[in-house]
């Protein structure tokens, strides 16, 4: 399993393919010095994990490939997509991603938004992770 978050300032318009396009353009409004709020991005890897190593894999699997054999019956197609979507919006997330996300969220607010704080909201957020 790759990377599965990375801040703005981390990314480039080179980044796109694994952090999407607005990710990327957000990496590179915040290289060029404009005032981005500090954020962090799910990256491709992210989206591939909960997915393919979630209970709904195997079924997103299946759906996936008879969506591209239907891919020239519109009615099917969409019915797929529609069955594939629902199905991705309810998989919850598992532990390794809640995790990887909460340490993103603690970086920003400990790194940018509460830095003046540093040290006592450190101590409460080991305490409680």
């Amino acid at each position: 399993m790759g990377e599965l978050v990375t801040e703005f300032s981390e990314l480039r318009l080179e980044d796109a393919d694994r952090a999407g396009g607005k990710g990327a353009d957000l990496g590179e409004l915040v290289a060029a010095g404009l005032a981005v709020p500090p954020g962090f991005v799910l990256l491709a890897a992210c989206y591939e994990h909960a997915l393919t190593d979630s209970p709904a894999g195997a079924e997103l699997d299946r759906l996936h490939t008879q969506a591209i054999a239907a891919s020239t019956d519109a009615a099917a197609l969409g019915e797929l997509c529609e069955k594939m979507t629902a199905l991705a919006e309810s998989t919850e997330l598992d532990e390794v991603i809640r995790r990887v996300v909460a340490a993103a969220e603690r970086r920003i607010l400990l790194d940018h938004a509460l830095a003046p704080f540093r040290r006592t909201l450190q101590e409460r957020f080991d305490h409680h992770v």
